[in-house]
């Protein structure tokens, strides 16, 4: 009751289940005290940080749209939260994200490895429809020419690839007279243009003309001393990625660095080191 409570103030869902008075009395009986910043969030108090790991991550994502809130859930391993983060009617679907696929069932969620690329363009190929093996061949492989000897290897590799990644939704992927398709009730949802920190509510927000790296950059650092690697998970980019925004971010006087090599870490430049710049 508690966490469902906590799930819907935090996602701004259609409203809180329960009246101000049941929470306090469930706060008085439990003591919980997600429950009581809640109540003091209605009455007006500003937020403070609570020593709940769950809540502490609904806190986290307050400033983040709808998709960004969906991606960092996932990242967690929070898979209910990050399809409730969109709300979205109940459907079967299947979220694509950075690292593996959501598939959204009546059962619930499940989250699984990402499947290699073509397997993955096959599946974004499906959503719009029915697709023959020739169309597939054309704009996955680029060949135009098909022979079913020489090219159903290949395609019959990345369709079992794809069930693979799929789970219990295996059979949402069928097959037709000529090629393949999604199960009609099935929907895809691309979730990978979205880049995703975990930005603290209380972090300073950086100037506007940074752009969405660099300020995701600067809210991690916001929360102490990181290394690339960490850039690296908190954004879910490269390494080569996560070390250029990190220099750009020490040529323009926004961090710091100490150390050499892998001891190498970023930390704020300090406010009077920024003015004086």
């Amino acid at each position: 009751m508690v966490d469902v409570l906590c799930a819907q103030y935090m996602l701004d869902l259609s409203s809180i289940a329960a009246s101000r008075v049941e929470m306090e009395t469930l706060h008085a009986v439990t003591g919980i005290a997600r429950l009581r910043w809640m109540l003091d969030a209605m009455a007006g108090v500003p937020p403070y940080p609570v020593e709940d790991w769950l809540f502490s991550q609904l806190l986290d994502t307050s400033a983040m749209t709808a998709a960004e809130r969906c991606m960092y859930f996932a990242g967690a391993g929070l898979f209910g939260l990050a399809i409730a983060a969109l709300q979205l009617p109940p459907r079967h679907r299947i979220y694509l994200a950075h690292d593996r696929l959501l598939v959204e069932q009546g059962d619930g969620v499940r989250g699984y490895p990402l499947p290699l690329a073509n397997a993955v363009r096959v599946l974004i190929a499906l959503q719009s429809g029915p697709r023959s093996k020739a169309s597939l061949l054309a704009e996955i492989w680029n060949v135009h020419t098909y022979h079913a000897q020489v090219h159903d290897n290949a395609l019959f590799t990345a369709i079992a690839r794809l069930r693979a990644s799929l789970g219990d939704a295996a059979a949402w992927v069928t097959k037709t007279t000529t090629g393949y398709a999604l199960a009609a009730e099935v929907e895809v949802v691309d979730l990978r243009g979205t880049v995703v920190a975990a930005v603290p509510p209380t972090a300073d927000v950086p100037p506007p003309e940074l752009d969405v790296r660099s300020r995701a950059v600067l809210a991690l650092v916001a929360r102490g001393a990181v290394q690339s690697a960490d850039v690296m998970r908190g954004l879910r980019v490269s390494e080569a990625t996560a070390l250029r925004v990190l220099r750009a971010l020490v040529e323009r006087g926004a961090l710091r660095r100490r150390g050499t090599g892998r001891a190498t870490q970023y930390e704020l430049q300090p406010a009077s080191n920024q003015e004086s710049s």
